[in-house]
């Protein structure tokens, strides 16, 4: 009699730990998503998404998807994180067909450590407003309209540890020094 009491008993405990063990996860899941560390949130923005990986100080790794309808003007939206309270650290637009002009909103990015804008129409001249970003570590050009020009931008970028040129016009090696 005794050994199915015992049995009844590891059995309540296993129902116990379990019901516990998910209820906890649950409320792990709500934490992250309510802006704890590490949350991810899905968002629609015009007419492409954006996931976005929230820290815990709000810091933003932001990466569009569905980039081909993305004109510069859209890019406002790095305007509308900062407003929002953000702090965008990471910002990624592979095959935006933009030219550059929007990175303008780049300013409202100023702790922005990595650019992934390979495969866009950037021109040398919008590496100006890139130029500008004190804390960028990584900056992907891959299949861009840069050139030699360009370069003379990004040597103001003490910070700049990776560069990705590929497939661009750019002919000359420069150091950043």
């Amino acid at each position: 009699m005794r050994l199915l009491r015992f049995q009844y008993s590891l059995r309540t405990l296993c129902l116990f730990v379990g019901f516990g063990g998910a209820a906890l996860g649950w409320l792990g899941y709500w934490y992250r998503s309510s802006g704890g560390p590490l949350a991810k949130r899905n968002r629609l923005y015009g007419k492409f998404e954006v996931e976005m990986l929230i820290g815990d100080s709000k810091e933003v790794a932001a990466f569009f998807h569905n980039c081909a309808p993305m004109q510069d003007g859209d890019l406002v939206c790095i305007e509308d994180l900062a407003e929002a309270g953000f702090d965008l650290d990471e910002l990624n637009i592979p095959g935006a067909p933009i030219n550059g002009s929007g990175l303008k909103y780049l300013q409202w990015a100023p702790n922005l450590t990595g650019l992934y804008i390979a495969d866009t129409r950037v021109t040398s001249d919008a590496l100006v407003h890139v130029s500008r970003l004190k804390l960028l570590g990584w900056l992907d050009l891959t299949r861009t309209n840069v050139d030699d020009e360009g370069l003379a931008f990004l040597a103001k970028s003490k910070g700049l540890k990776w560069l990705c040129l590929r497939e661009t016009n750019v002919l000359t090696m420069a150091s950043n020094t």
